[in-house]
């Protein structure tokens, strides 16, 4: 079974691999892979991770047990493949600027959804999705809890660009503040995007 040890990053002073550093990774080698970019990923977090994350793929999600950190799907053209997330005893070792922050004040929140047009050069596609999601559900849902994205499904290469304009919608609530959001570029649906909160430790 193969074994892709990802080269991932920790986001500014984060202690966690942020979900937006694993889908970068994970999309990079699927495209190395020869997969399309098309091809839809589901990646789904089970946990937070602290060191480096292995892709077992393909491979029976069932085979990992309880070792599981994420679950990794991908689909394209009646084409599906399984595989799962793991830890490696590696330690991460480099650390990246978080620029989340620098397109709040770009983000046109209301109630039915988050807008954006543009992306900023230095940010992925990933990254500005996630961040207006939580600017939205900080809006829209919760200020007391910490989001966190735990299931990503798009596909391996949606992209903006300068005149992209971007929405997410919150489709439904599943239980207690646990959200699925639509996904949307230039008015085409591109996928979902799910949050959970985690609760703040009180100060």
């Amino acid at each position: 079974m193969p074994e892709i040890c990802l080269d991932v990053p920790f986001k500014g002073q984060r202690t966690y691999v942020h979900s937006t550093n694993t889908w970068d990774a994970v999309c990079a080698h699927l495209l190395a892979e020869g997969w399309r970019p098309e091809a839809r990923l589901i990646l789904t977090f089970r946990s937070l991770m602290d060191r480096r994350p292995v892709l077992h793929f393909p491979a029976d999600l069932r085979s990992a047990g309880g070792t599981a950190v994420g679950d990794v799907v991908v689909v394209d053209e009646g084409r599906r493949e399984t595989g799962y997330l793991g830890l490696s005893p590696q330690p991460i070792e480099a650390r990246v600027p978080d620029y989340e922050d620098s397109i709040r004040t770009g983000v046109a929140l209301g109630s039915e959804g988050a807008r954006l047009t543009g992306q900023p050069t230095n940010m992925t596609a990933i990254e500005v999705v996630v961040a207006v999601t939580k600017f939205l559900h900080q809006d829209n849902v919760s200020r007391d809890v910490k989001w966190l994205a735990t299931r990503l499904d798009l596909p391996i290469g949606f992209a903006l660009s300068r005149a992209s304009a971007l929405e997410i919608r919150v489709a439904r609530q599943t239980n207690a503040l646990a959200t699925v959001s639509d996904v949307v570029i230039d008015g085409t649906p591109q996928g979902r995007i799910s949050f959970n909160p985690m609760a703040l430790a009180k100060s």
